[in-house]
């Protein structure tokens, strides 16, 4: 999956969580990765190395997203996400459906 489909679910679902009031805590490669970027163009944080230096940012085909406590133990809350995931086309996966989701694919 490129950068840029990741980058785009990802904002999606920001849409959608936020506007339930629900905070997003990326984590995983993708996360890394982004934040690698944003090092990389800013210049709030000295590094020993300059970013020209640096090896390539790279990162996985998935987004890590975690939940904190209030809102795992909060019903009202999960399923509200569960919600936002299935109007963006998400299901979940059998083998882990209480943990992961898997977008559908979109037919055209």
């Amino acid at each position: 999956m490129s950068n840029d489909i990741l980058r785009t679910n990802l904002l999606d679902l920001h849409e959608q969580l936020d506007s339930l009031g629900i905070k997003l805590l990326l984590g995983g490669g993708y996360g890394l990765f982004l934040k690698q970027m944003n090092a990389a163009v800013s210049n709030l944080a000295p590094t020993l190395i300059a970013p020209e230096y640096w090896p390539l940012a790279r990162s996985t085909d998935d987004l890590d997203i975690f939940l904190n406590t209030e809102i795992i133990a909060n019903v009202e809350d999960l399923s509200r996400i569960k919600s936002a995931l299935e109007t963006l086309g998400y299901a979940p996966l059998e083998k882990a459906k209480y943990m992961r989701t898997l977008r559908k694919k979109r037919t055209r």
